[in-house]
């Protein structure tokens, strides 16, 4: 099957999601992005009000908390090698979460307006 999703009070027109993918939609931006899942049965906890990302590379751990909190993050360097990480998300606080992630990864961030920038940081 498939799903159609309408965006009332936008310009942007209805978007047709095939199984296995899904949108994102920025109001600030009015940009939509549509991902395809690698394992769908991780994601039908939306319901619960839970994010759940299991081993996920820390760019897209960057992009999908950007989703849930509704707010631009990049990451302004990465990695020489891949960081991944499994973690769950609830009702959280933006800013607990990103000093979790400061906690187990080589990061660091800053908040400069609406935007949240990730920075690797090198090994000392």
């Amino acid at each position: 099957g498939h799903v159609e999703v309408y965006f009332p009070n936008s310009s942007v027109p209805p978007i047709t999601l095939q199984p296995a993918e899904q949108v994102t939609y920025s109001r600030k931006t009015k940009e939509t992005k549509i991902y395809t899942r690698k394992d769908s049965s991780l994601y039908h906890i939306w319901a619960q009000e839970k994010l759940l990302l299991s081993n996920c590379e820390l760019t897209e751990v960057i992009e999908k908390l950007g989703a849930w909190y509704n707010v631009t993050m990049t990451c302004t360097n990465t990695s020489p090698t891949p960081v991944y990480m499994t973690l769950t998300v609830r009702a959280e606080p933006l800013k607990e979460i990103l000093q979790t992630l400061k906690s187990i990864a080589p990061i660091d961030y800053r908040f400069n307006n609406d935007t949240v920038y990730i920075e690797h940081k090198p090994n000392s």
